[in-house]
């Protein structure tokens, strides 16, 4: 009787452990899990790649996609609005744009229709206010270590906006050291290593 049990609790030990291990590994294997990121270098490329993606909510990062760096609150809201019906009017299976921002000053953009703008948006750290858009997302920004880890973190693909031309100081630095991370958390989209 002692025999049997042992061998019960040692099946037992031996299936919780197999159980731990495997739930391990899927986790490393998610989080090592290398997103899609193509490479962007204006609006007619831009359209072209949400194309073929065809996400259903498009993460738009606001500088310098939109406007430049340190710009007016009120250039951002033409540019904005302008933005949205260029996307919507090539590429109809985008039915949500969300401007997100690590900035914490207000857009005047806000009170439009059809324009959605997060500000202080902590990028990648928090996705909430993503959780309720449909799916597929697609990102798209210049930086890595924000708009590219949203994406990584949110299983998104990543329209990598290359910026042509000067740059304030944070965001080179943030450009400089994204280039380390490229090869760990993304792959071209045709599945090779970037």
């Amino acid at each position: 009787m002692n025999r049997s049990k042992s061998a019960d609790t040692y099946r037992k030990a031996l299936t919780d452990a197999d159980c731990v291990l495997s739930l391990w590994w899927r986790t490393m294997q998610f989080t090592m899990m290398r997103r899609n990121r193509i490479l962007i270098r204006d609006v007619p490329a831009l359209l072209v790649a949400l194309d073929r993606l065809r996400p259903a909510t498009l993460v738009v990062d606001v500088e310098p996609l939109v406007v430049p760096w340190d710009s007016a609150p009120t250039l951002f809201s033409n540019a904005a609005d302008d933005f949205v019906q260029t996307v919507r009017a090539s590429v109809p299976s985008v039915t949500s744009v969300v401007y997100s921002s690590n900035s914490r000053c207000p857009r005047a953009a806000d009170g439009k229709p059809g324009i959605r703008i997060v500000t202080a948006a902590r990028k990648p750290w928090r996705t909430r206010y993503l959780h309720d858009e449909p799916g597929p997302v697609a990102v798209t920004g210049d930086q890595v270590l924000t708009d590219g880890l949203l994406a990584w973190r949110l299983g998104a693909s990543f329209l990598h906006w290359q910026v042509a031309g000067p740059m304030p100081r944070w965001p080179r630095l943030q450009r400089w050291i994204g280039r380390i991370a490229i090869p760990f958390l993304f792959k071209d989209d045709d599945g090779t290593s970037t």
